[in-house]
């Protein structure tokens, strides 16, 4: 139980920061794709994790770590990056 606890708190600071950079991406894209471009309702999904509650927001992080580890990795990255201020031009 307690390895359990430790997983998802470790897993929930990196959802965090995943969810930082994911979004700033996502409203990058949704800025730039035509209103017609069946993408969006992708991207808008993204663009609205951060809303979600910290069980979904957990579920979703963990969705797109085993779906796709590399770029998970580098949007948690780019977060920690933004958090420590190496990034600082990402709007909120």
């Amino acid at each position: 139980m307690r390895a359990e606890w430790k997983r998802d708190r470790e897993d929930l600071c990196a959802a965090e920061l995943w969810v930082r950079a994911a979004t700033a991406l996502a409203e990058d894209l949704l800025e730039a794709l035509e209103s017609c471009d069946r993408t969006r309702n992708s991207v808008t999904r993204i663009s609205q994790i951060h809303r979600a509650g910290r069980t979904a927001l957990l579920a979703e992080f963990r969705e797109w770590q085993s779906a796709t580890p590399e770029l998970t990795a580098a949007l948690v990255k780019a977060g920690r990056h933004h958090r420590n201020g190496y990034i600082v031009a990402w709007r909120h």
